[in-house]
């Protein structure tokens, strides 16, 4: 499934298995390491237990290094990741160690410790052919690879969560429903809030893949999940007007046109507020949106090009009542940052086995708009503007990414680029150019059979 991650390990293992590396020695050994890593014992009872540790260094301390934040730092690392299989039954728990937590600014967890750490995964889930449930901790994403979904991603460090997948591989339903951190609502009183995001996607025929999603937030003083909200097989947009009661709700459609022997084509919009009536001294309101398109393809020698375009309006993810913000703990459920575009080049090469090289160029334009700031009172809707507010910084970033298995257990990854930046800190005229890099290397130690 291209729009979902993550992956089960029996997909990923069935289609590196069909690849054919005929007439590529370097494809045919990184696919071996791969199955290498991750394939399991057969058998209805299995478990692989991953021992690492190593390091990290880096000029900042945010995972996101075009929006880099935090002080440099370099840190050791060390975790467990333990998975089983039981039939149908899969189980995890990943906790670590990593004082990088201890400077990212989107980390809320605890901090004044010498060492920070948290756990990763741990969950249980039922996999079935048509059906899977899913409770615990995890990342997820409804995006295509490598990019961000507008209703559901990894921004957030994974959180505890309840997860529905029905259907089969051409039509199902995805669901995803959690509990968020109280926030105060515009009264100020502590409110208990919730996510509700589900999901139909249809492939109707092979080369075409369409998403139609909604996100929904529920808020408020003592408030549980209503029920209706909670029903991922009904609208919850219609439903808040049929009960009477209040959400924010997000719309939006996930579109994926791969047809053969052209390059694959992608797109999301999210429709997050829209003005419809226009006859009170309320109704002009800005539109709140977001959106990206893109496309990738073959590139000469293994490789592989991809060019994409975002846009988050201004007032994205916010509403009146900020106990609605779409957030968990000060960081966005989908986009982590509003009142933006952005355009990215970047391409990725096997240049050896187990080496894989991403070039990238990056034009950023970020406005002074912020999902944490108010949203505006009414006599301000006509001066808001719906994308870039106040003085817009812009970031020119040039620079290369790759991951490196040197083998024997041994892996490497980097980042290292060049930002120019006018407006820095949006200040008219203030210009800035910042080298921003980051190294983690990690020694892994990995063991699997059967269970008894």
């Amino acid at each position: 499934s291209p729009m979902t991650r993550p992956l089960r390990r029996a997909d990923v293992v069935r289609a590196l298995r069909s690849v054919d590396t005929t007439g590529s020695a370097v494809l045919a050994a990184t696919v071996r390491a791969i199955l290498e890593a991750v394939a399991e014992p057969e058998g209805r009872q299995a478990g692989t237990a991953e021992l690492y540790g190593g390091g990290s260094a880096a000029t900042h301390a945010r995972r996101d290094p075009l929006r880099e934040a935090g002080s440099g730092h370099g840190v050791p690392i060390a975790g467990a990741a333990l998975s089983a299989r039981f039939g149908p039954v899969a189980a995890s728990v990943h906790p670590y160690l990593d004082s990088r937590l201890k400077y990212d600014p989107d980390y809320r967890g605890k901090k004044d410790r010498a060492v920070a750490g948290r756990v990763h995964e741990a969950y249980a889930a039922l996999q079935t052919e048509y059906a899977d449930v899913f409770f615990g901790l995890l990342d997820r994403n409804w995006g295509m690879p490598g990019l961000e979904g507008l209703a559901v991603s990894p921004s957030p460090y994974s959180y505890d969560h309840f997860g529905l997948r029905l259907g089969t591989a051409r039509i199902r339903l995805d669901a995803v429903l959690a509990q968020l951190d109280n926030l105060p609502d515009a009264t100020g009183a502590e409110a208990h809030r919730y996510y509700v995001a589900h999901r139909l996607y249809v492939q109707p025929v092979a080369p075409v893949a369409v998403a139609l999603w909604e996100g929904t937030v529920v808020a408020g003083p003592g408030r549980g999940l209503d029920q209706w909200f909670a029903n991922v097989f009904n609208l919850g947009l219609l439903a808040q007007y049929d009960q009477g009661s209040s959400a924010n709700h997000q719309l939006g459609v996930d579109v994926r046109v791969a047809p053969s022997g052209w390059p694959v084509f992608y797109g999301s919009f999210m429709l997050d507020d829209v003005q419809v009536d226009r006859e009170g001294a309320g109704d002009n309101e800005p539109t709140s949106y977001g959106l990206f398109v893109g496309a990738d393809g073959p590139a000469p020698a293994r490789g592989r090009w991809r060019a994409t375009y975002t846009r988050v309006s201004n007032l994205a993810y916010r509403t009146p009542n900020p106990a609605e913000t779409v957030m968990r703990r000060d960081v966005g459920l989908a986009r982590n940052f509003a009142d933006y575009d952005q355009l990215t080049l970047q391409g990725e090469w096997l240049v050896m086995p187990g080496v894989l090289i991403r070039p990238e160029a990056t034009f950023l334009r970020q406005g002074q708009g912020d999902m944490r700031l108010p949203y505006p009172p009414v006599e301000e809707y006509a001066q808001t503007p719906t994308i870039f507010a106040g003085v817009v910084e812009r970031t020119m970033r040039a620079a290369v990414s790759g991951d490196i298995a040197f083998g024997f257990g041994i892996t490497a990854r980097f980042n290292a680029g060049a930002h120019f930046v006018t407006n820095a800190g949006h200040v008219s005229g203030v210009s800035d150019t910042r080298f921003v890099a980051g190294i983690e290397a990690l020694y892994r130690f990995r063991v699997s059979g059967v269970l008894p």
